[in-house]
């Protein structure tokens, strides 16, 4: 058996994973991972195919039983619709010789700052070297808004808004008391920063805040995201080691906020999170058959979606009447797909009115049923009689 896995992977695992490209001579790659279950060493063609079937892709691959192969195959520029997979060659189940690929979402942040020229330059400097991020001069394009003080993005859609807000607090170097958990925390160690431009902990609520330091608010959480205090030009931050994953933190956080699935390709069974559009409250998820099912949003506009049963594409609105995207689930699975200990070797795949299990079962076991059946019936004869020679 030959199989072009097609499970959803993120990180670590790499069975199957399309990536879009984050620079302009970076494109877009589809990596697979390709292998054999039993038979003996052999080579088959593997094509990637666009939405109308033209072959964008080409490559000869070496499958052995014992060693799965990566693929990685380029996908051409413009191609952003849906692609397909496929492995040439006779096989007895082709159905896993065939791997139909939604479009990842989009992952770059685009970032927009509205700040004095003291504040603005380190910001615009960390987002620079940042992986996954640019600035944008339209604040209407913005994923991130950083505005200073309590100003308002202009004409922004962000989804994240980061507000430069330093207060009148004395310089403090410590020690820092932040809220675990939190994402825009991640990995973060403030030990040494010199800080200044903290607020009085009596003007936040204990609820939103996000970093301490000297009875003093250093960040804060903010209606559609969150506030810095800290004066940037005469603060220690910028120089900090903690400054750039500050800033990627906070390109990440608007990243988890994007709207859609966080991946589109997934298995059978497997269950995804995704995030509404503002304003949305409800996600209205219709399965290949057709039947629907309405999921709530959490007050952050996540859904959490159980794991999809129908193996094809389903599609997602938070409007009931109009279409907004989709996910595929993958019923290809390396365990459902390996054929080699299977007595039956009959390619259309139909084993009649039987099953596989039930051609396996010995003739004790079809006798079984028949033996006790006809034990109950003679235990009811003998009671019979015996209340008949009663009375």
């Amino acid at each position: 058996r030959d199989l072009a896995e097609a499970e959803a992977v993120d990180e670590a695992r790499t069975d199957q994973h399309r990536s879009r490209g984050e620079e302009g001579d970076r494109p877009e790659r589809l990596a697979l991972r390709v292998f054999a279950a039993g038979g003996p060493p052999r080579q088959r063609d593997l094509e990637l195919h666009g939405p109308d079937g033209a072959v964008l892709a080409r490559t000869r691959v070496a499958l052995d039983p014992a060693a799965p192969q990566l693929v990685v195959l380029p996908v051409p520029p413009g191609a952003h619709a849906q692609l397909a997979a496929v492995l040439l060659g006779d096989d007895p189940l082709a159905l896993d010789d065939r791997v139909v690929l939604l479009p990842p979402r989009r992952s770059r942040v685009r970032v927009h700052t509205a700040l004095p020229e003291a504040q603005g330059a380190p910001l615009r400097r960390a987002i620079g070297a940042a992986f996954g991020a640019e600035l944008v001069a339209d604040p209407a394009a913005a994923d991130l808004a950083v505005v200073a003080g309590a100003a308002e993005p202009a004409a922004s859609d962000a989804v994240v808004v980061w507000r430069i807000a330093p207060g009148d607090g004395a310089p403090v170097i410590g020690p820092f008391l932040r809220r675990g958990g939190h994402p825009l925390l991640r990995d973060l160690d403030f030990t040494g920063c010199i800080w200044k431009g903290g607020v009085d902990t009596r003007t936040v609520a204990a609820s939103d805040s996000l970093l301490l330091a000297g009875g003093q608010v250093l960040l804060a959480q903010r209606p559609r995201g969150f506030a810095l205090h800290c004066d940037l030009a005469r603060s220690g931050l910028v120089r900090h080691p903690v400054w750039p994953a500050l800033v990627d933190n906070a390109l990440h956080l608007a990243r988890s906020r994007l709207p859609g699935p966080e991946r589109r390709n997934l298995l059978v069974g497997q269950g995804f999170a995704l995030t509404l559009p503002r304003g949305a409250r409800r996600l209205h998820l219709i399965a290949p058959d057709g039947t629907s099912s309405v999921l709530p949003a959490d007050r952050e506009r996540r859904v959490a979606v159980p794991g999809l049963e129908q193996p094809g594409t389903w599609e997602l609105r938070h409007d009931p009447d109009r279409p907004w995207t989709t996910v595929r689930a993958l019923s290809l699975d390396a365990r459902l797909a390996d054929c080699s200990d299977c007595r039956n070797a009959d390619p259309s795949g139909e084993l009649g009115e039987r099953s596989q299990v039930e051609r396996r079962r010995g003739i004790l076991a079809h006798l079984l049923p028949l033996l006790l059946a006809a034990g109950a019936a003679c235990a009811a004869w003998v009671v019979f009689v015996r209340e008949e020679g009663g009375r």
